[in-house]
């Protein structure tokens, strides 16, 4: 749903069953448009997707919510862009309910309200956005994998770096690590607990504490870790937090590292090398670590837990089956290896001054998808509410 806009035999579905009478009310038809419900957030209530094609034994999942459009009135193609027109799918995110999980109900979708011109017009804005957008898409997918490039670049130095050092003449050792392999003669290995002064995770049940003043604190979550071992501030929640030592124990301070250690994004590494505009707190989900500024250098230890040492130390260490998770022991337990403080220090400036021209190159490029992005949606936009003669456009 998320990176599909249009349902077809050749996507990948879940197997399960369903009774006879579920088969009746849930089949995907031809043109039916299937939206998102439920989510954990709230901007992700009403992506659409539409049914291109006839589907054998396809039916609309638990999450998700299936309008099947009166072909006397209304197109499903052109309803498919009506719900992603700004104006349109608000409603639909002002319609769900919930705090920490939001849910869409009948109701909230049967009330929407949607520009509904003549069927023949209906079918050309369709064909229209149909084949701009694709146009856009395909665009915007180039310069993602540019992105991704970039990311691989980035994470090979780091691997590197973490693990060889900067001087490729010095002599070497085998860890005695598989997963480290050989490292300088005169790096150390060790667990990564002795270098902390200070670990701990998040509270649990701030949700009576939640606040919607920008002013207030902020409330670090699993999604504000970046994938580049930067916050992620795009979206955040802030949070009056209650005073006394549980406040002051998940205080963030400049130069802590973070650890995601519960679902999907278990092993997300941030580290705070920045003032916040704000106080910050972490969540249940996160991981705190205050490295001891005599002995480690936090950005160094910050990639090190992002590199491949770091990673396969988390991934054999996740317990619970089905469920990804690290506790608390599983983070400190990390074994990775340690250079003098000095040689950390050095690491780390080579690191931030080599990848200098990589983060502004990535920056113009994200500059260029929300340019491209917002481009779509006002495309979108336009066309769908009648601003844009489609005639004219083509």
């Amino acid at each position: 749903m998320y990176k599909n806009e249009f349902i077809t035999d050749r996507m990948e579905f879940m197997e399960a069953t369903a009774t006879s009478n579920e088969i009746l009310r849930f089949t995907l038809r031809p043109s039916d448009v299937v939206i998102t419900k439920d989510s954990e957030s709230w901007n992700d209530i009403a992506v659409a997707a539409c049914v291109a094609e006839l589907l054998r034994d396809v039916v609309c999942g638990y999450h998700l919510a299936v309008l099947r459009a009166d072909a006397e009135l209304l197109q499903g193609r052109f309803l498919h862009r009506a719900i992603q027109a700004t104006g349109v799918r608000e409603q639909f995110w002002m319609a769900a309910n919930g705090v920490t999980r939001f849910g869409l109900g009948q109701q909230g979708i049967k009330e929407a309200l949607l520009p509904i011109p003549p069927l023949a017009t209906q079918e050309a804005i369709a064909d229209y956005l149909d084949e701009k957008t694709a146009d856009l898409d395909a665009l915007i997918e180039k310069k993602r994998k540019l992105l991704d490039l970039l990311a691989e670049e980035r994470t090979a130095l780091i691997n590197q770096v973490v693990t060889k050092g900067l001087d490729p003449s010095v002599p070497i050792k085998e860890s005695g690590i598989p997963w480290i392999g050989e490292i300088p003669a005169h790096w150390e290995i060790g667990r990564l607990k002795v270098f902390l002064d200070f670990k701990t995770s998040g509270s649990r049940g701030w949700a009576d504490y939640y606040t919607d003043d920008a002013d207030s604190p902020i409330f670090i979550q699993s999604g504000n870790l970046g994938r580049h071992l930067n916050l992620d501030l795009t979206n955040i929640q802030h949070v009056n937090p209650p005073m006394g030592s549980e406040g002051e124990r998940t205080l963030v301070k400049d130069n802590d590292v973070l650890v995601c250690i519960t679902g999907a994004r278990t092993g997300a590494v941030a580290f705070v090398d920045v003032t916040l505009p704000v106080s910050a707190y972490i969540n249940q989900h996160v991981a705190l670590l205050r490295p001891n500024p005599l002995i480690a250098d936090p950005h160094f230890i910050a990639m090190a837990l992002t590199s491949e040492v770091g990673a396969n130390h988390f991934q054999m260490a996740q317990y619970g089956g089905t469920k990804q998770g690290l506790g608390l022991d599983d983070v400190g337990n990390t074994l990775l290896p340690l250079p003098p403080l000095r040689e950390q220090q050095s690491i780390s400036t080579y690191v931030d001054e080599g990848l200098c021209q990589a983060r502004a190159t990535q920056l113009s490029i994200c500059r260029q998808l929300d340019r491209l992005q917002e481009y779509r949606q006002a495309l979108i936009t336009a066309a769908v509410t009648g601003q844009l003669d489609i005639g004219a456009a083509a």
